[in-house]
């Protein structure tokens, strides 16, 4: 198991600086290539045939509204969800108070190559752990996640301000993707694993509980361009998740997810019943317990009432 390199690392100059129409279309890569905000198309290609083969049937239920609010983001190619007006920087949410990149950052991304590898990795950490853990308590985790990991974010870049530490201009970059979240999750699926994995495309085996410690290395050091902190705060997240710290927070986020399972469900369930064939009409008249009889019982049937009519007819003549 691995994970790809998913976040966008660039530098913004202030958050009054206003781009041009070409820098929102234009950006770096995460492997160091200028591609274009939506990509060639080829990576959603090779997303909707993983799903393909995969069966989208099989994928569970919130993974699957997961992935789809990623893909949805991008396919709607919004200017307010752009690059350059989502990225999540330091700079641009603690001094130019541009709060909503905290919830929108991780659902934006580069282009479609890095679309499709953040959701290839979701699609198997989450068949894996959404199975385990059912749909409340993932859903659950993810949200926990997504809050978690732009809060240690924003703490360590403003410790190293403070320390007067941060050399390499930390609190200016400029991070997308949901690779935070992915970090997260790949610590709760291998933190207790003994046995050996394959990282990066089997390069070298490691221990599964380092497995998410070599990746996090070797990806920064194989594409500089990635956002080391964004990935480093969604491991730290993973492991206050995974040793149960902040009770208070768990169980609030378990109480909204299952109550949001549950009125999914139900509208699923009326979406059903609205669509399901009406029953065959009944004989109203027709009791469920009668037998027909048979020709013998028939035969006498006609005999008594031929019987009783003359019987009428002999009484009326007299």
């Amino acid at each position: 198991s691995y994970s790809f390199c998913t976040l966008l690392h660039t530098h913004t100059h202030t958050h009054t600086h206003t781009h041009t129409q070409q820098e929102n279309k234009m950006f770096m890569h995460p492997m160091g290539m200028r591609r274009g905000r939506r990509g060639g198309g080829i990576g959603l290609l090779m997303l909707a045939a993983q799903l393909h083969r995969l069966g989208i049937e099989n994928v569970p239920g919130v993974t699957l509204a997961v992935l789809a609010a990623n893909v949805g983001v991008f396919l709607s190619d919004s200017y307010l969800m752009s690059v350059w007006r989502s990225c999540f920087s330091y700079e641009a949410i603690v001094f130019g108070r541009e709060y909503s990149r905290i919830l929108k950052y991780a659902f934006v991304h580069a282009d479609d190559w890095h679309l499709a590898y953040n959701m290839s990795s979701l699609i198997w950490k989450g068949y894996n752990l959404e199975r385990a853990m059912g749909n409340s308590k993932f859903l659950a985790m993810v949200l926990y996640l997504l809050i978690l990991t732009p809060a240690i974010h924003l703490g360590l870049v403003w410790s190293l301000l403070e320390l007067n530490m941060d050399k390499w201009g930390l609190w200016r970059e400029c991070a997308v993707g949901f690779s935070g979240v992915l970090f997260g999750m790949k610590v709760l699926l291998t933190i207790n694993s003994d046995r050996m994995h394959d990282v990066f495309f089997g390069l070298f085996k490691v221990e599964g509980r380092y497995v998410v410690w070599a990746e996090l290395v070797l990806i920064h050091f194989l594409y500089p361009s990635t956002s080391f902190m964004s990935h480093f705060s969604g491991i730290l997240a993973g492991l206050l998740y995974s040793e149960g710290l902040l009770k208070p927070l768990t169980a609030l986020l378990e109480s909204i997810s299952t109550k949001i399972v549950a009125a999914v469900t139900s509208i699923q369930q009326n979406h059903l019943n609205n669509f399901r064939p009406a029953p065959a009409p009944q004989d109203s008249h027709r009791d469920e317990d009668y037998t027909p009889p048979n020709a013998a019982e028939r035969d006498e049937e006609a005999r008594r009432r031929a019987a009783e009519a003359a019987r009428r007819r002999w009484n009326a003549g007299r």
